[in-house]
C-alpha cells in the first residue's frame, strides 16, 4: 500500500486539521502540501506514534492490530466494517456540520479520524474494491508490541457505552 504522505495528500485541508489536532500538531496558516508534510513528519516520529497508540482504547487497538496483521496492512472495507463498524461517508461540509470526529460511531471511525487508517480503491480478485489500510511507513513505527493499557482517567467512547445514536439525514 502507499505511504503516509500520499495518503494525507488525498485528504482535504479540513481533514488534515482534524488529524493534526489528534496528534497535537499545529497546522496554522500552511497550505495543503506543507500541512501534509508537517503532519506526516509528526506521525512518523516513533515517540509521537507511541503516545497516540497509548491513547487508543482496547477496541481501537484490537481493530488496528487486526489490520496491521493482514497482508500489506489492508483488508476490504466490507470485511473491516463487519468487524469494527462502518466509516460514514461524508463530504467536508457535512463533516464540518456533524463533527463525527468528536463522537465517532465505532472503532473504525475513531481510527480513521486519527489518521491511523485510510480508505482507497485497489484491485481484488473480483475487480476494483474499496480497501481499508494502514500506510506502510506508519505501520513500521507503531508500537504494536504494547497492548492492554488500563487508562482509567478517560471515559470510554459513546459507542462503547451504548450511548451513540446515529443521526439520519
Amino acid at each position: 500500500m502507499q505511504n503516509l504522505l500520499p495518503t494525507l495528500l488525498d485528504h482535504d485541508i479540513g481533514m488534515l486539521e482534524i488529524i493534526a489536532r489528534r496528534w497535537d500538531v499545529d497546522l496554522a496558516s500552511l497550505d495543503k502540501r506543507e500541512a501534509a508534510e508537517m503532519l506526516a513528519s509528526a506521525m512518523l516520529d516513533p515517540e509521537r506514534a507511541r503516545i497516540e497508540w497509548g491513547r487508543l482504547n482496547d477496541t481501537e487497538r484490537g481493530a488496528l492490530q487486526m489490520l496491521l496483521s493482514a497482508p500489506d496492512h489492508k483488508m476490504t472495507e466490507a470485511q473491516f466494517s463487519r468487524l469494527f463498524g462502518e466509516i460514514r461517508r461524508m463530504g467536508p461540509g457535512r463533516r464540518d456540520r456533524e463533527k463525527p470526529h468528536l463522537n465517532p460511531a465505532n472503532a473504525a471511525e475513531a481510527l480513521y479520524f486519527r489518521g491511523l487508517l485510510a480508505i482507497t480503491y485497489d484491485q481484488a480478485k473480483t475487480g476494483a474494491q474499496r480497501f481499508v489500510y494502514v500506510p506502510t511507513d506508519l505501520a513500521a513505527v507503531l508500537p504494536t508490541h504494547e497492548t492492554g493499557f488500563q487508562v482509567e482517567a478517560e471515559p470510554s467512547p459513546a459507542y462503547e457505552r451504548g450511548e451513540y445514536e446515529p443521526q439520519t439525514v
